[in-house]
């Protein structure tokens, strides 16, 4: 049997540290943030004196209530975004579309969530515009979108949408 230097006896009298158990490792470790999947459309009009972007408010006891967006939703479980995009658009404002081009993406990170929207160029085909589950719909110029209150997650869609009014403006001139 091998002897025990002075410093390996004096460790060996220490009290041994307990394990935190389970309980305080659910206190220090992060809870984990779900993803949250949403398509959403851009789509447009012409009008005599200009373009169009449809934008829907939303009612009031939903999530960010009276903030305007995009329309669109959730995905379900097995749905692609375009799929997705097409029935949230029936639901909320009873019109049929024919999804077109991706336009933009955009990720944001909340307290409890990871949102991540993919914008989809939409056309409307059929049905009637009506506000089914939002609070009101309205066509606004791609000027006026700072005039309405977005998520802030949407700025920079609401500046790309802006900039390219203005470039489609200078090439026709």
């Amino acid at each position: 049997m091998r002897k025990r230097s002075p410093r390996e006896r004096t460790d060996a009298l220490k009290p041994k540290a307990k394990s935190p158990g389970p309980a305080a490792s659910a206190r220090t470790t992060p809870k984990r943030k779900y993803i949250l999947r949403v398509a959403a459309g851009i789509l447009r009009k012409e009008e005599a004196d200009g373009p169009r972007i449809l934008i829907t408010r939303r009612r009031e006891g939903d999530s960010l209530a009276g903030y305007w967006e995009f329309p669109g939703g959730k995905l379900e479980v097995g749905e692609t975004y375009p799929q997705a995009l097409r029935r949230e658009l029936i639901e909320e404002i009873g019109v049929e579309t024919l999804i077109g081009a991706l336009y933009h993406t955009l990720s944001q990170d909340y307290p409890k969530k990871i949102l991540h929207i993919r914008f989809y160029e939409a056309r409307i085909t059929g049905g009637t515009l009506a506000a089914r589950e939002v609070a009101e719909w309205q066509w606004v110029r791609p000027q006026e979108l700072p005039n309405f209150r977005f998520p802030p997650a949407d700025r920079p869609l609401i500046k790309k949408l802006q900039f390219s009014k203005n470039r489609e403006r200078e090439q026709s001139q």
